[in-house]
């Protein structure tokens, strides 16, 4: 039998056997961890820790939210013999540099700390006391992301573990953050591993496909008929517009073209007269799109809240729209069935159905993409009994909205934990970074595309061995059916990756030349398409 480090504290954290088998495989050598949501990545980051302070070494654990590493910092305390003093949680929001430098030199056998606060302190760690980083929602480390500098500083003298739930949708990203690790070895298991199985508990998956009214597919082609002017007037100016056509064009595609004029203005390539016109006739193209995927996918509430904001609006762009027959004729519908006494959002009234279904006594999150959807969602559920709804959202102001400070998300969730709230009603802060207590329900309020995202959503749900349901909501012939089957395609796709990986790293004792062959090779790929795609 593996035995467990002698200062973990065993009558918290349960004996499980994978958990166990990975931490002996990731002793000793730079690791990456993917395991989904609730199968306790950070009980095997403990075990590592705790085998590493018993060696009288020193470890950093790192999170990149404030409230992520406080809760890394109560876990390490209430799952372990260390004391209280061994334990310190370092961030910029606690302390200032001055008051920093001493905290690092202090005899702690475990600093917990955001990864914005380490790389700020480099030059202040005493860096060859640690034996130990971790580094907590690591597919982060790409790019210019702190974890970069921070690997990059210490990977010559300190062992790395890695921990996430999804390492990212291709396998470039999953290189990348190897290849800045200095990863050996990969360990990941899913909910269906023999191991793991008797673990976890039994998840259904539902989607449910949203017809779209008469009203709808009216106000559909109005917004087409605008939308097609504005791309026909645009092909004038790019040729990136000369394939556009209304129905399927993206708001991504539209931003581009957008970044496309910006750097022709930039580089006083064209007539500049010529090129600004070019640019409020792609942002009039822009508020279209926006308009339309709200109305097909938000509902009229969302769609209405967003055409009174156009209204309000002066720049050239918004007069385009508002100049446009289809507008005044979208708004007056969109008057109309407002006033009708039945409810005309036919997401909202399945939303409601769900909820009065499934949800037994238990806890239910509904994720949505905007904060109006949040708020309209909040002031219906309201209305029904039995349900206490909370909103939950991020800390950046948006407009006139303010966001939630991490004291009121704190809060949020604390109401949420013991049952003052029984519906959490979020936007992506939901998905990633906070202790949010397992649910009974999760409800998508649309589909995202992202593998990532989807992964954490879902995971919100049926984790220590309980019955999770999670609903999507899609509303046919929209992005949502596009969103849904790329987020399911590109899931499958991640898993192949970590094992397409893993094999590479197994087959090889000299890992560094392993990821420095397959880095230089997407380096070089990505580079020829953007030269020559």
């Amino acid at each position: 039998m593996l035995e467990t480090p002698s200062l973990i504290d065993t009558e918290v954290i349960e004996r499980r056997d994978y958990q166990l088998n990975i931490f002996h495989e990731v002793k000793d050598k730079n690791s990456l961890v993917v395991l989904p949501t609730g199968l306790g990545k950070t009980a095997i980051a403990v075990y590592l820790v705790a085998d590493i302070v018993e060696e009288e070494k020193k470890v950093l654990i790192m999170a990149p939210t404030r409230p992520l590493c406080q809760q890394h910092l109560d876990f390490i305390k209430d799952s372990t013999m260390l004391k209280d003093e061994d334990v310190i949680l370092i961030t910029g929001e606690l302390y200032g540099q001055k008051e920093r430098e001493g905290l690092w030199k202090e005899e702690c056998k475990v600093f917990v700390a955001t990864p914005q606060t380490v790389n700020n302190d480099l030059h202040l760690l005493p860096i060859s006391e640690f034996g130990l980083m971790v580094f907590d929602e690591v597919h982060r480390a790409v790019g210019d992301y702190a974890y970069v500098e921070i690997a990059k500083a210490c990977k010559e003298d300190i062992q790395f573990l890695g921990l996430t739930a999804s390492p990212g949708s291709s396998f470039k990203k999953l290189v990348e953050v190897c290849y800045h690790l200095g990863i050996e070895h990969l360990e990941t298991r899913q909910e269906e591993d023999q191991d793991v199985e008797p673990y976890v508990g039994e998840r259904r998956l539902d989607w449910i496909e949203i017809e779209k009214s008469e009203e709808l597919e009216t106000m559909e082609r109005w917004l087409n008929s605008m939308l097609q002017e504005f791309l026909d007037d645009l092909r004038d100016y790019t040729k990136q517009a000369r394939n556009m056509k209304a129905e399927n064009v993206g708001k991504k595609a539209l931003i581009e073209t957008q970044e496309t004029l910006q750097k022709r203005i930039k580089k006083g390539k064209g007539n500049k007269g010529y090129l600004f016109h070019a640019m409020s006739l792609t942002s009039a193209s822009i508020k279209t799109a926006h308009l339309k995927e709200l109305l097909l996918t938000q509902g009229i509430d969302a769609a209405h809240r967003y055409l009174l904001r156009l209204q309000e609006e002066d720049d050239r762009s918004s007069k385009y729209v508002k100049k446009k027959e289809e507008f005044g004729l979208l708004n007056d519908k969109l008057l109309d069935l407002k006033a009708m006494p039945v409810e005309t959002n036919p997401k909202l009234t399945e939303t409601k159905k769900i909820l009065r279904e499934e949800l037994s006594g238990g806890r239910a999150m509904i994720f949505a993409q905007y904060r109006d959807t949040v708020d309209y969602l909040i002031q219906e559920l309201k209305q029904l009994d039995d349900l206490e709804p909370a909103r939950l959202i991020g800390q950046a102001d948006k407009g006139d909205d303010a966001g939630m400070n991490q004291d009121e998300q704190k809060n949020t969730l604390k109401a949420f934990r013991e049952g003052t709230n029984n519906v959490l009603v979020c936007t992506r802060i939901g998905e990633e970074g906070l202790d949010i207590p397992d649910t009974e329900l999760v409800i998508f309020y649309e589909p995202v595309p992202s593998a990532v995202r989807s992964i954490q959503r879902k995971g919100r749900t049926g984790r220590d061995r309980s019955f999770g349901k999670v609903y999507v909501l899609i509303s046919k012939d929209t992005k949502d059916e596009a969103f849904y089957w790329k987020s399911r395609h590109a899931e499958k796709e991640m898993f192949e990756h970590v094992y397409r990986l893993k094999k590479e790293l197994e087959k090889e004792e000299h890992h560094k030349k392993v990821l420095d062959k397959l880095m230089d090779k997407e380096v070089r790929e990505q580079s020829t398409l953007e030269k020559f795609g």
